[in-house]
């Protein structure tokens, strides 16, 4: 059957305009389906992307608290020593009399 002609048996379902529709529609079928696995992997990237981001924020806020309570605990101990200090000094004072 020569390309254009009719198939035998008079089959309308495979004429040439049908044939070009497939064609045409198979085109558009693997277009779409290269774009949405193009937009998957940038998906994929940015989503990649952000948990990057988002365990270096982690990671920072983590080691800002560790410096705050390690600043606390040394104000604290720097307040025991000089209340202890004052403690000793005002014994000092009391037996000094």
């Amino acid at each position: 059957m020569a390309d254009g002609a009719a198939p035998e048996g008079g089959d309308s379902s495979s004429v040439p305009g049908d044939h070009r529709l497939g064609a045409h529609l198979d085109r558009l079928l693997r277009a779409a389906e290269h774009e949405a696995t193009e937009i998957r992997e940038v998906a994929e990237r940015r989503a990649a992307a952000l948990l990057t981001e988002a365990h270096a924020e982690i990671a920072r806020h983590e080691q800002d608290r560790r410096r705050a309570w390690q600043e606390r605990e040394a104000a604290l101990v720097g307040a025991e020593q000089r209340s202890a200090d004052e403690l000793a000094a005002a014994r000092d004072r009391g037996h000094s009399w």
